[in-house]
């Protein structure tokens, strides 16, 4: 990588390794590494960084294992769905064994617009209580299934930040027929 660095063929180093330390812990570092070069273009030296990376690290691995078991614990529910909404009424999690029973893939529907999600009129029925969870309100009403085989009981509610602001929403559905 160095020798890349002084033929021109790379400006520059960014990475991550992991490092065993003298008391036998295992600590991980982000090297960031830069070739200064004169004005002709001959190179100079090497200014370079590395930052203990080692909590964040860890952080992160947490949060990937907390929202697999999440995901999992959601997929598993009986007879119910549950979507979590942004502000432009995005999908952002979609999970329920009771989707895929209407025919709905859960990962498919995850990114897409609500709009786009379901057909016209549920949009109509499901909008104005989506949109009133994003603005502080709790709603919860009987829905029943666009293809008329079940009716659901929906409870929608705003989801909120640790200083209280509303961040989106959360509709859970179960199947009450």
């Amino acid at each position: 990588v160095l020798q890349a660095m002084l033929n021109g063929r790379t400006q520059r180093l960014a990475t991550e390794r992991r490092f065993l330390v003298a008391d036998g812990s295992t600590r991980f570092v982000r090297i960031n590494l830069s070739l200064i070069r004169s004005p002709d273009d001959a190179p100079l030296h090497f200014v370079g960084q590395i930052e203990d990376v080692t909590e964040r690290r860890r952080m992160i691995e947490a949060l990937t294992l907390s929202e697999a078991r999440y995901k999992g614990l959601v997929a598993h529910l009986p007879d119910s769905t549950i979507h979590l909404f942004d502000h432009d009424l995005r999908l952002l999690l979609s999970e329920g064994d009771r989707m895929r029973a209407h025919g709905y893939d859960p990962h498919a529907l995850e990114g897409q617009l609500l709009v786009d999600a379901v057909p016209p009129p549920v949009y109509e029925q499901l909008a104005p209580e989506y949109r009133a969870a994003l603005a502080g309100e709790t709603r919860s009403f009987d829905l029943d299934a666009h293809d008329g085989t079940a009716t659901y009981w929906v409870q929608i509610a705003p989801l909120r930040d640790d200083v209280g602001r509303i961040i989106g929403g959360m509709a859970i559905s179960r199947d009450i027929t």
